[in-house]
């Protein structure tokens, strides 16, 4: 659980913005040196996670689910990162109009 709200708060407020991205560079250079090491996968997914980058951080996820499937923790953030990816999906939708929504599109061209 602690894990799950570590994640979905974003940015720790004890740290600074350039804290955090000093962890997405150093998780980087793990990566870099040992690709195969799922631990340095997982870390920099969490670390993109913090910086909104959603998209990265479900690709390193996959890759580290990849390396170790047995690792429960990074099937748990795997999870959680699809849901702020779908939250992030409906919040951008609600903000579209209405007649350029995909559904309403594919309404209109007979899809």
């Amino acid at each position: 659980a602690e894990a799950k709200h570590r994640i979905s708060s974003g940015i720790n407020a004890e740290y600074g913005v350039a804290e955090v991205f000093r962890a997405v560079s150093a998780a980087e250079k793990a990566v870099n040196f040992d690709t195969t090491c799922c631990v340095a996968r997982q870390t920099l997914a969490r670390s993109q996670i913090n910086i909104g980058e959603l998209g990265l951080a479900c690709t390193n996820i996959q890759k580290s689910i990849l390396l170790n499937p047995a690792v429960k923790d990074a099937w748990e953030d795997l999870k959680e990162i699809r849901e702020l990816l779908r939250k992030r999906n409906e919040t951008t939708w609600a903000l579209l109009p209405v007649e350029t929504r995909p559904g309403i599109v594919n309404q209109r061209l007979g899809m």
